[in-house]
Parts: C-alpha cells; sequence; structure tokens
C-alpha cells in the first residue's frame, strides 16, 4: 500500500498493483497495459531475498548486497522484459545520485551492461541545471557532481538530459559538451514532468537514402482492412500501406496535377498486433471488425480536444469513433480507461 500523502496520486496496474503515478505515464505514453513486474521497490527486492534466505536457497552464505540483492533486481528487470516479450525495456531509477538507497540499483545496471552486452544497454541521465536568481546565471555544477558520481561507480552516461526552465545558453552547452559524455539533449522549458521526443536530423541526401530503405512487399488484404479496387496492399518491415494499384495511370494524372502523396500508411505491427492509423479512420478503410462508437456533440468536442472522458458501452480493443455517422478517429479501450489517439496537432484548443 502507498501513502498518497508521501508519492503523490496512486497509480493502479491492470492487476492490482499500487505503483508511483510516473508508471502511469509510462503506460499511456507506450500504450502498453503493465503489471506489478513493471514496478520494482527496494522493499520487494529484499523481502524476496530475505525469503529464499529462509528457504535454504543460499545454502548458509552471508547474504550481501553483492550479488544476492544486485541479482535480484537483474533478474527482476529480465523478468519484466521477458514477460511482455517487450522490444525495448525502459528501466527508471529514481532518487538523486549519490542517494545510498539507489546505490544497488545502480550497481544492477552496471553489472547488467556487461551481462547483456553494450550494445544493448544504454544509459541516460537526467539532470537538473538550476537558474540562480541572485547571479542571474545557469549552474552546470549539480550536472558535473552527479556525472563523477556516475563515473566512480563505473557508469559513463551514453545520454545526457539537461532540465531547466529557461533555454539554455551557448555557455552552458558548450560546459557541457567537453565533459564529452555522447549525444547530449537540451528539452527547453520544461516546467514540471513530462514526457518528450527528441530527434536528430541528417543533412544531405536524406530522400534518396530513405526511399531506397522502404521496401514495400506485396502483401494480401489483411482482416483488418476492407479492400479497394483501385489500391493495392503493400509491407514495408512493419508498417502496412496502401498504395495506388495503377501507377501508370498516376503518372498521367502528374503531368497536370501535384500530387502531393500517393496512398496512405494504414498502420503498424508492433508485437504482431496491428494500430491502425488516423489516415485508415479518415479514409474509411477499416474492416467491420472494429466496432463503432457514437459519440453526442458534446461527447464529440471532448474527443476532438484530445481530452479523456467516460466511456460505458465501448468493446475492449481498438473502436472507431463517430459523430452522426462520420468517422472522427480511434480509440484504445483498456478496460478500466481508454487511450485518446486523436492526432495531437490536429486537436481543438478553443471552442
Amino acid at each position: 500500500t502507498m501513502s498518497p500523502y508521501q508519492h503523490g496520486e496512486v497509480f493502479v496496474t491492470e492487476d492490482g498493483a499500487e505503483t508511483d503515478l510516473d508508471l502511469g505515464h509510462y503506460e499511456r505514453f507506450t500504450d502498453e497495459a503493465l503489471t506489478r513486474t513493471s514496478n520494482i521497490t527496494t522493499g520487494s527486492v529484499y523481502d524476496a531475498v530475505i525469503r529464499r534466505e529462509r528457504r535454504g536457497d543460499f545454502l548458509g552464505a552471508t547474504v550481501q548486497v553483492i550479488p544476492h540483492i544486485t541479482n535480484e533486481i537483474k533478474d527482476r528487470i529480465k523478468q519484466a522484459a521477458t514477460s511482455s516479450n517487450a522490444d525495448v525495456v525502459i528501466v527508471e531509477i529514481g532518487g538523486t545520485v549519490g542517494d545510498i538507497e539507489s546505490l544497488p540499483f545502480l550497481e544492477s545496471i552496471r553489472q547488467l551492461r556487461n551481462d547483456v552486452g553494450r550494445d544493448k544497454v544504454a544509459f541516460v541521465h537526467v539532470t537538473l541545471v538550476p537558474f540562480l536568481e541572485v547571479a542571474g546565471e545557469l549552474k552546470t555544477k549539480t550536472t558535473q557532481h552527479s556525472v563523477n558520481e556516475l563515473r566512480g561507480i563505473g557508469i559513463e552516461p551514453d545520454v545526457l538530459v539537461l532540465r531547466s526552465d529557461r533555454p539554455l545558453d551557448a555557455g552552458v552547452r558548450e560546459g557541457v559538451q567537453r565533459t564529452n559524455f555522447g549525444w547530449q539533449c537540451w528539452p527547453h522549458l520544461l516546467k514540471g514532468e513530462g514526457f518528450y521526443i527528441s530527434a536528430w536530423t541528417k543533412q544531405g541526401n536524406q530522400d534518396t537514402e530513405r526511399s531506397d530503405r522502404l521496401k514495400l512487399n506485396h502483401t494480401p488484404w489483411p482482416a483488418e482492412l476492407k479492400p479497394h479496387p483501385y489500391l493495392n496492399c503493400q509491407q514495408s518491415e512493419n508498417q502496412l500501406w496502401l498504395v495506388p494499384a495503377y501507377p501508370d495511370l498516376m503518372k498521367i494524372f502528374e503531368k497536370s496535377l501535384r500530387i502531393k502523396s500517393m496512398g496512405l500508411c494504414a498502420g503498424e505491427f508492433h508485437h504482431g498486433k496491428f494500430s491502425p492509423s488516423h489516415e485508415l479512420a479518415m479514409a474509411g478503410l477499416y474492416s467491420s471488425q472494429y466496432p463503432s462508437l457514437e459519440l453526442s456533440e458534446e461527447e464529440a468536442l471532448q474527443y476532438l480536444r484530445k481530452n479523456v472522458f467516460p466511456i460505458q458501452q465501448a468493446t475492449a480493443g481498438w473502436n472507431i469513433i463517430k459523430h452522426k455517422g462520420i468517422a472522427l478517429g480511434w480509440i484504445k479501450h483498456l478496460g478500466n480507461r481508454f487511450n485518446n489517439y486523436y492526432p495531437q496537432e490536429w486537436r481543438i484548443l478553443n471552442y
């Protein structure tokens, strides 16, 4: 049981585990239903090791932080990966670098990188760059000290994320770059908690390289899509595309029309499960296997604002949202809640 006075709002997983709200943010961000295996606490780790010692699993050997506690932590990380069949596991270690409470966890991930290979583990260090009102400048001393602490226990950050309530000037960036950690991110104006994605754009012959990598193979129409006589279904890696069935006809159109794109991405496959795209909803090329949900005007406005609101009659899984018979987009019902998949950039801000 978690105290809301100490941890704030409590997030409950689908199998009933009470966890920190941060885990709920990860569930919504990754669109994966998380379980108690995704929540590793110091108390549960020590309790499991003590129980094993009482059963005689260690044959009377002295139980120590290394290797018994660290092995338990590593086993739980691996269990979270195998039980979910995940391609990538994000492990967040809370607290502050240098606290005695987090040392066993930091030692565990250091060992884990050696166990599974350096090319399969990346260390991301999040650090605060405070602004001192008295001096009128940003200070990177906290970053320097925390990185030195990590280096002292054998962890070299691959990515350094600097949090600040204002843009970082060139002097701050240069000072951090001189430490040579590799790639760095500077998410500007991050007040409070939230998620962001940093992307690096490669200059040069990018369009040509991208088209060379996009290898489409003809694919039979899957059950998720409604066949169309003028379209072919093709797959590129984990993406499903609907492309013109008569490319020669499209060449004729190109002579007098400016064609921005041909076809659309119908969705993607994640762990063998199909996630439909918003374009598929707008095109109306989804099959009847997807249940539709008719909304009132007020509910439709809530949906178009990308809000989450009570829905009682939704079917588990993907649902197509409609208002007056017109498709608006998708939701994914997860049992006790749903995710709103209306595009962020399309949402209504004022009405």
